[in-house]
């Protein structure tokens, strides 16, 4: 079964360069995306995805990144699934406050070479 990474992302452009860096790196990795976290949430408790490492993004519409984030943290089927957030540096402490660690905290990068870099960290991830 390929690797799947399930990305909460509900700006186009960011999931693009994170889908252009992954197949450029690991064409064996799928990407399925969610554009916000209701939609998010439904996919993982309808198991119609079951990934290897799941990235937010913590500003979605509706229901927010860190939401998803103890959604999944506290879910006994989801809770060992590696999570990446993508935010800003001062989002960090936020999301230690909430009590809910990610596997990584990443800054998005401004570029298809940041998301080189990125890919290859999330990749890892996927066992």
């Amino acid at each position: 079964m390929p690797a799947e990474i399930f990305y909460v992302e509900d700006n186009p452009g960011e999931v693009y360069l994170l889908q252009e860096a992954v197949r450029t790196l690991n064409e064996n990795v799928q990407l399925v995306t969610a554009g916000d976290g209701e939609a998010a949430l439904a996919l993982l408790r309808s198991k119609s995805v079951r990934p290897s490492v799941i990235v937010l993004d913590l500003g979605l519409p509706g229901i927010g990144g860190i939401e998803v984030l103890r959604a999944v943290k506290s879910d006994p089927e989801l809770m060992t699934v590696p999570t990446v957030v993508f935010a800003g540096k001062a989002a960090r402490q936020r999301i230690e406050m909430a009590g809910f660690a990610p596997e990584l905290f990443l800054v998005k990068p401004m570029d298809l070479a940041g998301y080189m870099g990125v890919a290859e960290q999330i990749i890892a991830l996927c066992g």
